[in-house]
């Protein structure tokens, strides 16, 4: 008998990539859905949703019904593929959401003063008010309007982040202080790239328990935000596992500080999932592999409730 399954929404930390501005095809074939943890860090369940045939990864119909629907089990720590649900070792978790919990980002209007590398910042949902920070570095002359700039909010570290152009075509990150005055700031430049990045988003995500960061990207992108990792001074680098372009699903696991993605390739009548696993801060040392793929044999295997 089929395993069939009604996919319950995902955990608040884990989450399908939202998709905006994109025409994407009917499905088709066998399609990754969701991605759980489970009471054992590194045991990972996929859901799958089987669609209509595909002709070369691409789908006859404008048909988006589910024919049927399974899970798989993957333990990233040796490699084993489960396809029989009565098998599994792991058990789903609904816990642990508090530990993700999201700083809410402030309402901020900045203002440039002409000509002056500063910024007037105006918050009415914090406790500190109306400032005034030196962003060095910053050009002073182009022409700017209002709030064009990227910023966001640790609430554990007190800190605000500027992100801002300077000379030389590089980028600025000023780091600064929220409680004392005069206002400080610690400075720093970057090669990362964030001319995608939406200026002043209240939108963006800090997971102030792992030092993350998802900034809002512009419309039109076929992705939602770009994580990034920061401390106290910086961002240090970008946590590529967690951007998705177009479908896929992504979780992250406090226990370990792992982020998780998970997606499909068609190829040739057939198809591939791939688990793509990094640590969250680049000073830890990785104890899974960096690409683990599942064959077609396993993916068919979860809806015949046979192994492979």
């Amino acid at each position: 008998m089929n395993f069939k399954l009604s996919f319950a929404a995902g955990l608040v930390f884990l989450k399908a990539i939202t998709v905006h501005g994109c025409s994407m095809l009917p499905p088709c074939g066998i399609k990754v859905e969701s991605l759980f943890l489970t009471n054992v860090a590194g045991i990972l369940q996929i859901g799958l949703n089987k669609y209509q045939d595909c002709d070369n990864g691409q789908p006859y119909h404008n048909d988006f019904q589910v024919l049927e629907s399974a899970m798989i089990e993957v333990n990233l720590d040796n490699g084993d593929i489960r396809t029989r649900p009565e098998t599994f070792l792991g058990t789903i978790i609904k816990e642990g959401l508090d530990e993700l919990t999201m700083t809410k980002q402030p309402d901020l209007k900045i203002k440039f003063r002409e000509g002056r590398p500063r910024i007037n910042v105006n918050s009415n949902s914090t406790s500190f008010g109306i400032s005034t920070y030196w962003l060095r570095g910053l050009k002073t002359n182009i022409e700017r309007y209002d709030d064009e700039i990227v910023s966001f909010y640790s609430e554990e570290k007190r800190r605000l982040f500027f992100i801002y152009e300077i000379e030389n075509n590089k980028t600025g990150i000023a780091s600064c202080g929220v409680d004392e005055r005069p206002r400080q700031c610690d400075y720093t430049t970057t090669n990362l790239n964030f001319d995608s990045i939406e200026q002043n988003s209240s939108s963006n995500e800090v997971l102030d328990s792992l030092n993350l960061v998802g900034l809002k990207v512009k419309c039109c992108l076929c992705v939602d935000k770009y994580y990034y990792e920061f401390d106290q001074k910086t961002i240090l680098r970008k946590v590529s596992t967690l951007t998705s372009i177009g479908y896929g699903t992504t979780g992250l696991d406090p226990r370990n500080g792992y982020a998780y993605k998970v997606s499909e390739r068609h190829f040739e009548g057939d198809v591939v999932a791939v688990i793509q696993a990094e640590p969250i801060s680049g000073s830890d040392e990785a104890t899974f592999a960096e690409s683990t793929e599942i064959d077609t044999q396993y993916l068919r295997a979860a809806f015949t409730d046979q192994n492979p």
